[in-house]
């Protein structure tokens, strides 16, 4: 694992990092081994060609950290990376942001993300200061349903049709946690 602006210890297994552009690689590798079991949810994934497309993301997110609107972490298990999970939308006016979460076929059912989003919960509190944290997700997705359920969140409705992946509309739940910081 390489040295990054800010790294948050999960637990003795499980490290967030703020990935840096030499990691580029390691994130396409990482998504086009993942395609098939990401594309059903996720839209992005197709879009994700080559290695410079990783590069680009990589530099989106590290402009979003520096200017406070994006923070997405890698998420490492026993120093390898296996997803990725952070903090997307960050409104630091109304003191809210949206977390967003994947994780490689091969690590789900271990409760890696519970124990990441539960850090980001706690990430959101302390150097954020958010109040609202939402957790969106395709209403499909029943292991990503089980997350914002197994940790308090409050179910807030279904938005319909609200997003076009691989030509077809799909619908997504909403979730959302108030935090006092």
């Amino acid at each position: 694992m390489k040295k990054s602006l800010y790294t948050v210890k999960v637990d003795s297994d499980i490290t967030l990092k703020i990935r840096t552009r030499e990691e580029a690689r390691d994130l396409f590798t990482l998504v086009k081994q993942n395609k098939e079991h990401l594309r059903q949810y996720l839209d992005w994934v197709d879009k994700t060609k080559k290695i410079s497309n990783s590069e680009e993301f990589i530099t989106k997110i590290l402009t979003g950290y520096k200017n406070g609107t994006d923070c997405d972490f890698g998420i490492y298990y026993q120093r390898v990376m296996v997803g990725s999970g952070g903090f997307h939308k960050i409104d630091h006016k109304n003191k809210s942001a949206e977390i967003g979460y994947w994780i490689a076929k091969n690590f789900e059912g271990r409760g890696i993300v519970s124990k990441v989003v539960k850090k980001l919960i706690e990430v959101g509190k302390k150097k954020y200061k958010l109040h609202r944290i939402v957790i969106r997700m395709d209403t499909r997705n029943e292991k990503s349903q089980a997350i914002p359920k197994r940790l308090g969140f409050t179910y807030e409705g279904t938005m319909r049709d609200s997003r076009l992946i691989h030509g077809r509309f799909h619908s997504s739940e909403i979730w959302s946690l108030l935090v006092q910081y």
